[in-house]
């Protein structure tokens, strides 16, 4: 199983260090997590730390060697090879789980060598969507689990998978640390389950597992960034993974690969240059990605396929209908209203009603708007949650009610942690406190 090499002129310069470690640093974060999956198949998730760490020694090996070697033809292949080979060392060294090396060693399983010739993009799939549906474990708490994939599945450094979160790296590595043993603990495994009934109870929490990824991206709840598109984009990869997989492609994956590459296509006019939030209506469309929403329409008619309509069905063309929008004067207000009605009857939560309310302030106006958002109120969470009180003094303002406004702006700016948002809530407040003077 070894891996072609080419010289200088074929690969980076010999030499060329800066390229080269970009190139590894980008490498590393493409294949790392397929690498792990893998491996982790092959020596069982006991082994989890042990690989790991292969991994990362394959990767400062070929920081050492690449700028005078040149780089493999076939790079993930390379760490590939050489990650196996140093996990192997490490156990026979350690005379661990005599068994499990046999089988590593069988000349039979050639599966592996043969999957990493070629092209480098498409390696290890189902060692990836398998690592996915381990961290998705039952045993894990969501946010666990979401960790855990950044960490495991996607190769976040722990420091990375903190800034996520916002805590410390110490912190974040022991909450790691606790989850891959809850993880081992747990007994799953790194396969894509083949029991059509385990199938369909495991993969609605894959699904919002990464629905929930995308989500911390998109509005980030804290920190100084309100978009994480490092995360986003890690989301939608795993659910094209999910979406092109034979075992997976079901409508539903199909709607969830829809929706997220529809919000992706607009991610980049999302915020200002310094990070303040850009309403749908004063977004620049001609920044939108063209490529991405093709692709999302393509997921959404593959979606339509099945027979039973889910909440990510209708996320999805809720999204895609402001996409189809032109401008934002010729959104399908009446056609959004529709699908938020049906939406509300398979997920009454109080995001859905207060999302309702923004469609019907304006197809109706601001009263309108306000007489939903009233009958939001009346879910306990909303006292906690930001965005009903920036929606509610919002229509307030435009009511002709300022004072109603600035009070709600405060509440919500109180609400959040996120450092763009309250500059941006408290610049609307400073707004309102001026036209009424």
């Amino acid at each position: 199983m070894s891996a072609v090499r080419t010289g200088p002129t074929e690969g980076e310069a010999a030499g060329g260090d800066d390229s080269v470690q970009l190139l590894v640093a980008n490498l590393f974060r493409r294949s790392a997590g397929a690498i792990v999956a893998g491996l982790a198949r092959r020596y069982g998730l006991e082994q989890l730390a042990m690989v790991e760490d292969a991994v990362q020694d394959a990767l400062l090996e070929a920081l050492r060697r690449w700028p005078f070697e040149g780089v493999p033809r076939e790079p993930a292949a390379w760490l590939r090879t050489v990650a196996e080979r140093k996990a192997l060392d490490v156990l026979r060294r350690g005379a661990v789980l005599e068994r499990k090396l046999a089988v590593a060693m069988d000349p039979d399983d050639t599966a592996d060598a043969e999957r990493v010739r070629g092209d480098d993009a498409g390696l290890f799939d189902d060692d990836v969507l398998g690592m996915l549906f381990a961290c998705c474990t039952p045993a894990l708490e969501r946010e666990a689990a979401v960790a855990l994939t950044l960490s495991v599945v996607a190769g976040f450094t722990a420091r990375e998978v903190a800034q996520a979160f916002l805590v410390s790296e110490a912190t974040m590595a022991q909450r790691l640390v606790r989850a891959k043993r809850r993880l081992r603990e747990s007994g799953a495994r790194v396969v894509i389950p083949t029991d059509a009934e385990e199938l369909a109870t495991r993969l609605p929490r894959v699904l919002g597992v990464v629905y929930l990824m995308f989500n911390e991206g998109y509005d980030a709840t804290e920190g100084d960034a309100l978009v994480r598109e490092d995360l986003c984009g890690e989301a939608t990869r795993l659910a094209l993974l999910l979406a092109d997989h034979p075992a997976t492609t079901t409508p539903e994956v199909h709607a969830l690969a829809a929706l997220l590459l529809f919000q992706l296509a607009r991610l980049s006019s999302r915020t200002e240059g310094d990070g303040a939030p850009v309403l749908l209506e004063s977004q620049d469309r001609s920044r939108w990605d063209r490529r991405l929403i093709a692709e999302g329409f393509r997921q959404l008619e593959k979606a339509g396929r099945g027979d039973r309509l889910t909440s990510l069905h209708l996320q999805a063309e809720i999204a895609s209908r402001h996409l189809l929008a032109v401008q934002f004067d010729q959104t399908d207000w009446d056609g959004l209203l529709r699908a938020y009605d049906l939406l509300l009857e398979c997920e009454p939560t109080l995001v859905v009603r207060v999302n309702r309310a923004v469609v019907v302030g304006q197809r109706f106006g601001a009263a309108a708007a306000l007489l939903a958002l009233e009958e939001a109120s009346r879910d306990p969470a909303a006292s906690g949650y930001r965005w009903f009180f920036a929606v509610r003094g919002h229509f307030r303002a435009k009511a002709g009610d300022a004072e109603g406004g600035r009070q709600d702006l405060r509440r919500a700016s109180a609400l959040t942690r996120s450092t763009p948002l309250v500059r941006w809530l408290e610049e609307r407040h400073a707004a309102l406190l001026d036209s009424s003077t």
